[in-house]
C-alpha cells in the first residue's frame, strides 16, 4: 500500500520473517519432492510478472523471500523493465552468476540481438540449480571463465550431491538453461512440467 503527503509518498510493506530460500537451502520444503511448492510459487510470480509485459533482470535467492508459511514474494525490482510490444533490451545489469547468455552478448558485441523475458527464465533455473544443492551451475573462482560457461551453457549434475535428486527438476533445469532464448521453455511450459505434476501453488 503507499500514502501520499504534500510533500512525501510513503510505501508500507508486508513482513517476509521466513527470509530468503537461501537460508533454508537444505530443509525439505525448498529440495525436490515438496519444494516444488516454492519453485512452482517462484515460476506463478515470473509468469505473473511477465503477464504484465514486466521483465524482472535481476531474479535471485536474495531477491526471494519467504513468509512464515513458505509464500514466495519477489523483491527487487530496482533493475525491472515495462516491455512494449517485441521490445529487446540492450544494457547489462542483473547480478552476474545470474545473467543469461543474450544479456552477455549485448555487453560482447555491437550486433547482438538484444534480450527480453527469456532472461528470467534462465535465472529461474539457475535459482532452482542453486537452491537445489547449495552452488550455483556457472560459478568459478575467475569471473571470466564463469562468464565463459556461462555463454556456453557449461554446467554439469555430476556432484555428489545430486546423487539423491530425481530427473525430473534436473530436466527442467535443463530447459531453463538453454542458450538460444527462442529455444528456452516458457514459463507457461515450465508450470505444465512434470516436476510440478503432483503439487498446487496456491497460498496457504
Amino acid at each position: 500500500m503507499h500514502f501520499l503527503s504534500r510533500v512525501l509518498q510513503y510505501l508500507t510493506f508486508g513482513t517476509s520473517s521466513g527470509g530468503h530460500p537461501a537460508k533454508v537451502s537444505a530443509a525439505a520444503a525448498v529440495r525436490a519432492t515438496p519444494g516444488g511448492v516454492v519453485y512452482g510459487q517462484i515460476f506463478e510470480g515470473v509468469d505473473y510478472i511477465h503477464s504484465k509485459n514486466i521483465v524482472h533482470r535481476d531474479l535471485k535467492p536474495e531477491n526471494i523471500l519467504l513468509d512464515d508459511s513458505l509464500n514466495v514474494k519477489i523483491t527487487d525490482f530496482g533493475f525491472a523493465r515495462r516491455l512494449k510490444d517485441g521490445e529487446k533490451l540492450f544494457d547489462l545489469c542483473g547480478t552476474p552468476g545470474y545473467l543469461a547468455p543474450e544479456t552477455l552478448k549485448c555487453n560482447m558485441f555491437e550486433d547482438a540481438p538484444g534480450y527480453s523475458k527469456e532472461v528470467d527464465i534462465w535465472a529461474c533455473g539457475v535459482i532452482m540449480f542453486t537452491l537445489l544443492v547449495g552452488c550455483p551451475p556457472f560459478w568459478h573462482r575467475k569471473q571470466m571463465v564463469m562468464l565463459r560457461n556461462i555463454m556456453e551453457g557449461k554446467y554439469s549434475f555430476t556432484s555428489p550431491e545430486w546423487a539423491d535428486i530425481s530427473e525430473d527438476p534436473k530436466d527442467l533445469i535443463r530447459k531453463c538453461l538453454v542458450v538460444d532464448p527462442s529455444k528456452r521453455i516458457t514459463v507457461t511450459e515450465a508450470l505444465k512440467h512434470p516436476f510440478f505434476n503432483t503439487v498446487t501453488f496456491e497460498q496457504r
